[in-house]
């Protein structure tokens, strides 16, 4: 299913929100890491499109999805500081 945003943002947005709850849920582990990871993931995600009929991987489906990862982790880093 589809929304009328742009795939990059539905990207950027489904991985910030990910990374959020990831650093969330896992307060001792190091930021980056998760971040990290989940760029790494969305790489791998974009490279196993060439296996699926109809799709088709791109650069910046994983760009976006990093970006999201990168934006929504600092962001819950950010707001857990100043909250303490």
């Amino acid at each position: 299913m589809r929304t009328p945003a742009p795939p990059g943002l539905e990207h950027a947005f489904a991985y910030g929100m990910t990374a959020g709850l990831l650093v969330l849920a896992y307060p001792v582990q190091p930021v980056w890491l998760i971040m990290g990871s989940l760029s790494a993931y969305s790489g791998l995600m974009e490279l196993l499109q060439t296996f699926s009929p109809g799709r088709h991987p791109g650069l910046d489906g994983m760009l976006w999805s990093s970006a999201g990862a990168i934006f929504g982790g600092l962001l819950v880093t950010l707001l857990r500081s100043r909250m303490r």
